[in-house]
């Protein structure tokens, strides 16, 4: 499955509530988190919900949120 939406968050303190809403909110839910920078990560979500759904509980959660389909997941 490749990625719908990326989005960059600071420190892995905050991965755990991220991945939580994520997880309630859509289905079939894939992920991939990388590290870009120091305590910057950038996290590509996918779900079996769609592009459009997917976009906005991401940018509910990251307004700076893009449609990225660059990696699979």
């Amino acid at each position: 499955m490749k990625s719908q939406v990326s989005f960059k968050f600071d420190g892995l303190h905050n991965k755990e509530s991220i991945l939580h809403i994520l997880k309630q909110r859509l289905e079939g839910l894939k992920y991939k988190i990388e590290k870009e920078g120091r305590d910057v990560y950038r996290i590509y979500v996918a779900s079996k919900e769609g592009g459009n759904k997917t976009f906005e509980v991401c940018y509910g959660i990251q307004c700076f949120c893009v449609k990225d389909s660059n990696r699979e997941l």
